[in-house]
């Protein structure tokens, strides 16, 4: 089995993945990805896949799948009283 690496992974990828890296190193404990992060993730999905980006961001498939799914809902509606 290949691994991975990172002279496979496409420039504007690799980008996003230093990105991930650098908050990684800066979270403070088990804090969550922000919502910049995800929508970067989300955009790179619809453009190299949904496992490729995944894989490459070291994220979970089915937290980015569910994300991917949220964004395509758009914004929750409001009512007014």
């Amino acid at each position: 089995m290949r691994t991975r690496t990172t002279h496979d992974i496409p420039v504007r990828l690799a980008a996003i993945r230093r990105d991930f890296d650098r908050w990684r190193r800066t979270r403070q404990g088990r804090s969550r990805i922000p919502e910049e992060l995800w929508a970067l993730a989300v955009k790179a999905a619809g453009q190299y896949g949904l496992n490729s980006t995944a894989q490459a961001l070291r994220l979970d498939y089915y937290s980015l799948k569910k994300h991917i799914e949220a964004a395509r809902r758009g914004p929750p509606r409001r009512t007014t009283p």
